[in-house]
């Protein structure tokens, strides 16, 4: 799921783009981007805001398993990562093991 699905689905639950910034924190202008694709690749603060705004699992933008190889890459990527990078693999960390807290 992309973050303009994130946005579609917000939508569909009847929501409207000015709520879903309310709920978030998020700026409307950055949810209109996101929504009319004039975004890419958001920031990572927004894409966890969205997600705990709409309780999504931010698991869920990321549908694929890691190969030993894929988890050695991830690992070597949290080193180099800013605090939200690492913060969004905690985060996926925490949804795949099914735990509330995760320390790394």
């Amino acid at each position: 799921m992309s973050s303009h699905k994130l946005v579609e689905h917000h939508l569909l639950k009847k929501g409207t783009l000015e709520n879903l910034s309310k709920d978030s924190g998020v700026a409307l202008e950055t949810i209109r981007n996101l929504y009319y694709k004039k975004v890419e690749d958001p920031r990572i603060g927004t894409v966890l805001a969205l997600c705990e705004a709409l309780n999504t699992p931010v698991v869920s933008l990321y549908p694929y398993s890691l190969s030993m190889e894929g988890e050695e890459n991830l690992l070597l990527n949290y080193r180099v990562c800013n605090p939200c990078g690492r913060k969004l693999i905690c985060c996926i960390a925490e949804q795949i093991a099914g735990t509330e807290e995760l320390r790394l």
